[in-house]
């Protein structure tokens, strides 16, 4: 079976056309398995085609409903690589647009079956070599991360569904949603300044302090409580010269409440039916550890039935911010359409096309909350 083969790299040899080249130039094709509920991994792809499916014998087997038994098939052809869909029955997604019969990956691509999502790189073994150490620990430090973001919540009042896709560096981005009892629920948004393992390892560390509160000493009911305290932590223990933004708030089923707080955040965008804009929340303030101390304040905002609430990261705004468009327009464009897709995805896909670039140079996440 080819998974055994997925922590080695195996090179493709050049095309007669192109002329033998140096091994340092040899030419390897991977898939990263970087979003999704399978652990993140490099998978080679050789001149034996690997057939994606829910079940053995296929080479990579994604366990789950949505995947057909033989869903689709990746092969290197010619230099190469394609991707034929297996009369799947909820289809093969590159770039976000369902394919029929085969397709060609370009360097950059994102292959989604069901929930999964991988994406194709074309790299020298130059490259490779250089990279293999760093890949390794980002690696960790992504899967340490990956390993805290909660579970999608797929039924209930209050649901959750999210994509996170770690950039080939690894940023400070992360996440994170609780129930503190049956009428109240928490949700977050992080950036920490920077990138690779450093940032990473941050991000963490807030993480934990927000999935432990009895050790950390945080009220989470308070968003403002929250902030404050997180901002004296971070200031006693910080390395100087990094900082973070948060988006924090609170739901409270009872009351359909929201209270909010945010320091040095883009907003969240909070959608309601029959509303023709999307609303941003967030409140002013400074990033935690830059120099700048400033008082707390929280807002409120009761939610109609059926609303929807997107956090994304701070990578994706600023993408948006540069091209000029404005968050809460592209927002309400793009959810009337690609209904095929889950929407975290259309979200990604439409960054992606707004940036002009083949991969993003900063993490990307998308959560949306759905409070019914």
């Amino acid at each position: 079976m080819q998974e055994s083969q997925e922590d080695q790299t195996i090179f493709a040899r050049p095309s007669r056309e192109g002329g033998k080249l140096a091994p340092a130039t040899e030419v390897a094709h991977t898939l990263l398995v970087r979003g999704g509920t399978a652990a993140p991994r490099r998978i080679p792809i050789t001149g034996t085609p690997l057939t994606i499916g829910r079940v053995p014998p296929c080479d990579i087997v994604f366990p789950e409903s949505a995947v057909s038994r033989m869903h689709c098939r990746v092969a290197l052809v010619d230099g190469h690589v394609t991707v034929t869909d297996l009369n799947s029955t909820n289809g093969t997604f590159i770039d976000g647009e369902r394919i029929a019969g085969s397709a060609v990956l370009q360097h950059g691509a994102v292959l989604q079956v069901a929930t999964q999502v991988l994406t194709y790189e074309r790299r020298t073994r130059r490259e490779i070599e250089q990279a293999a150490a760093f890949d390794r620990d980002l690696q960790e430090a992504s899967a340490y991360v990956q390993s805290l973001l909660p579970k999608p919540v797929q039924t209930g009042p209050v649901r959750a569904e999210w994509l996170f896709l770690p950039c080939s560096q690894l940023g400070g981005s992360a996440f994170g949603y609780q129930f503190l009892d049956a009428t109240t629920f928490a949700a977050y948004s992080i950036n920490v300044a920077g990138r690779g393992t450093s940032a990473a390892m941050q991000a963490v560390a807030l993480l934990n302090l927000l999935l432990q509160p009895a050790m950390s000493g945080i009220d989470l009911r308070r968003p403002c409580g929250v902030l404050s305290k997180l901002d004296a932590m971070f200031r006693a223990d910080r390395t100087p010269g990094t900082f973070f933004s948060i988006w924090y708030g609170i739901f409270d089923r009872a009351t359909r409440r929201l209270e909010y707080a945010s320091a040095g955040h883009h907003p969240a965008l909070l959608v309601a039916p029959g509303q023709a804009d999307p609303e941003p929340l967030a409140t002013d303030g400074p990033a935690i550890g830059l120099a700048v101390e400033a008082d707390c304040v929280s807002r409120d905002v009761v939610l109609p039935g059926a609303a929807r609430l997107y956090l994304m990261s701070d990578g994706a705004f600023d993408i948006l911010e540069a091209g000029g468009q404005d968050a809460a327009d592209w927002l309400r464009r793009l959810t009337g359409g690609r209904a095929d897709l889950p929407e975290p995805l259309r979200l990604y896909h439409a960054v992606r096309e707004a940036s002009g670039m083949e991969a993003l140079e900063e993490d990307f996440f998308a959560l949306i909350v759905a409070f019914d």
